[in-house]
């Protein structure tokens, strides 16, 4: 896996300017509402990210564009109206996917390597329409390798991390307000990472490589933005004022 982007790495400068700067601007910007303003705009973003877990569903089970249009469209108005569920649901399934990475770290080297990514000529710049070409290549293979990966996990370990999941999202569910502050500014942060990420990848800085080279330090610097974004959204988070009776007493006084 490592090695696969790696390759995406090195093909970062000769992607054209649009294709990398416009996506990288839009995922940054984008993270930084989520990180620091999730709770606020919390049904819009339970809404939009129900309908991405929609599309995939829909991709996976079914293969068909169509299918991934209707469970999008299904699964956002679901994600609007239920966003305290979406919530619970998703900070589980992130806990989840966390222990079962945990659990799969010491095997990620057995992973098959990506074979060459077939472009146009050296050199020459990379299209939009390569670029999504290169895009479909990519996904197609982590995907093969997210199978190959939960095809070795044993039942007890999925029971450990459904277990673990669960208890996530039943405590989530509780305490909304506070797991909504830390998915939305776990979500915010990854989205500035990978926008970041890709903007640089344009430049040729080598933020991959940057990232291995430098786990420790990049985990640091991750987890302070989530809990910082994280505190600013509990502090500003919308707070339901309720009517007093004696304020209800003095406004009929006044009629």
């Amino acid at each position: 896996m490592e090695e696969a982007l790696l390759k995406f790495e090195a093909l970062g400068p000769l992607f054209d300017r649009a294709v990398l700067i416009v996506p990288g601007l839009i995922l940054a910007a984008a993270g930084l509402v989520v990180w620091l303003g999730g709770l606020r705009c919390s049904w819009f973003l339970a809404g939009a990210g129900a309908a991405v877990a929609g599309a995939a569903a829909g991709f996976l089970i079914f293969g068909e564009p169509v299918a991934m249009m209707v469970t999008s469209v299904v699964f956002g108005f679901a994600g609007m109206g239920l966003k305290r569920v979406f919530v619970a649901l998703a900070a589980g399934g992130l806990v989840f996917g966390l222990v079962i990475g945990v659990f799969l770290a010491g095997s990620m080297g057995n992973i098959e390597a990506m074979g060459d990514v077939q472009i146009g000529n050296e050199g020459e710049v990379i299209t939009a329409s390569e670029a999504v070409e290169i895009v479909k290549v990519y996904v197609e293979y982590f995907l093969g390798v997210l199978r190959e990966i939960f095809d070795e996990v044993s039942v007890r370990r999925y029971a450990i991390g459904m277990g673990a999941g669960a208890i996530v999202a039943v405590a989530s569910f509780i305490f909304n307000s506070a797991a909504g502050a830390v998915f939305y500014s776990i979500v915010g942060t990854s989205m500035i990472f990978c926008g970041m990420g890709v903007l640089l990848l344009h430049k040729g800085a080598g933020p991959v490589s940057g990232v291995f080279d430098r786990g420790a330090l990049c985990v640091m610097v991750f987890l302070m933005m989530a809990v910082f974004g994280a505190a600013v959204q509990w502090l500003l988070r919308p707070v339901k004022v309720k009517k007093s009776k004696v304020d209800d007493e003095e406004k009929s006084g006044e009629e």
